[in-house]
């Protein structure tokens, strides 16, 4: 038997002789059982995740499924297309929310689509090398998160013959061929938008707060947001830590604002712009330990989204661009060919809450 075919039988029957919706070996751990590379692991799980024995879930990792699916064979209805996607093996509802509408459009446009997380340390390439050994692959879309690809990997991307969708990439990379395809928010915009709804309600001293790794996105959209700022003659402030990328957004969002009190009151800031939602979330009960009421005092917004937003006190207004669409358009880009240009920004919107009014 293949490592591949060890692997899924003894997933299997972890998941068959487990009650529903158990957590069971991690994809770390079935790789260290097996020596195995991450490739024939997850082509397991993916199969067996088909096949309703297993489910993945955000937060908890491989879990036996609810029941075993039947398939069924409809003759001129298998998968026209193989679609590597390859994402950060990393909590976070944005990501999820991506990997969701990728999946939906995969199914409806006869797509496989071949599911690998990667780890802080995993080799890119060679992972790509593996899956494309084993596999016919007719595109990748890659949402690797706050990590910068080096020129080893940037090579690799450019000399191969498929189409590559860099999806919600955080860095801009001038040496990318034209081939390959970005989709990123617009992020000057989100900044811009943010830092004129602040203003439309009349703050005059506004703040960015950074609690998300240093990258060419969060640059942007500081820019967007402190030219505005400056356009109209109101006060700006940035906010940052030396954040590291796989860590906690929530730790660092809570430790910037403990540790910037003082700046916050001398400055007379009244309203909070945070790169992520989840770092807002975390920092607006920091806040209200201090004795700053929201948004009497402070206005909050946060950039993205998360369904913990609506069960906060106050809610809070959200900034987000249209992820699914981003899902929709990478597979389109690979299968159609609707590729007009090599670079497609998603302008980003305001969703009032509670935190804003």
């Amino acid at each position: 038997m293949s490592k591949y075919e060890q692997i899924k039988e003894q997933l299997k029957q972890q998941a068959l002789n487990a009650r529903p919706h158990t957590r069971l070996s991690s994809v770390r751990e079935l790789m260290r059982m097996f020596g195995a590379s991450q490739s024939p692991v997850m082509r397991a799980v993916h199969d067996l995740m088909d096949d309703g024995i297993v489910d993945c879930r955000a937060g908890v990792g491989i879990v036996a499924g609810g029941k075993v699916k039947t398939q069924v064979s409809r003759p001129g209805h298998s998968a026209q297309y193989k679609i590597l996607y390859i994402t950060v093996d990393y909590f976070s509802e944005n990501l999820w929310h991506k990997e969701h509408a990728l999946n939906l459009y995969a199914l409806q446009v006869k797509a496989d689509l071949i599911i690998c997380r990667i780890q802080q340390n995993t080799d890119l390439v060679q992972l790509i090398i593996d899956v494309m050994n084993e596999s016919k692959i007719h595109g990748i879309v890659l949402a690797t998160g706050a990590e910068r690809y080096d020129a080893r990997t940037i090579e690799f991307l450019n000399a191969l013959k498929i189409p590559v969708v860099l999806q919600d990439c955080s860095f801009n990379y001038p040496e990318l061929s034209r081939k390959i395809i970005v989709l990123q928010p617009d992020f000057y915009q989100t900044g811009q938008l943010a830092a004129e709804s602040f203003i439309a309600k009349g703050h005059k001293s506004i703040c960015f707060v950074r609690n998300e790794p240093e990258s060419d996105m969060n640059k942007l959209r500081l820019q967007g947001f402190s030219e505005t700022a400056r356009k109209h003659g109101v006060g700006c402030l940035y906010l940052s830590d030396s954040v590291k990328s796989w860590e906690s957004s929530l730790e660092a969002a809570v430790r910037i604002i403990n540790n910037s009190i003082d700046k916050i009151r001398t400055r007379n800031v009244s309203a909070l712009f945070f790169d992520s939602m989840s770092g807002s979330i975390a920092a607006l009960g920091a806040l209200q330990r201090i004795g700053f009421r929201i948004p009497e005092d402070l206005a909050v917004i946060g950039c993205e989204d998360s369904i913990y937003a609506l069960y906060t006190n106050p809610t809070v207004t959200a900034l987000l661009c249209d992820s699914p669409q981003m899902g929709v358009d990478s597979i389109d880009m690979i299968i159609r060919k609707t590729r007009s240009v090599p670079r497609k920004l998603y302008p980003g919107k305001l969703i009032k809450r509670e935190s804003f009014q």
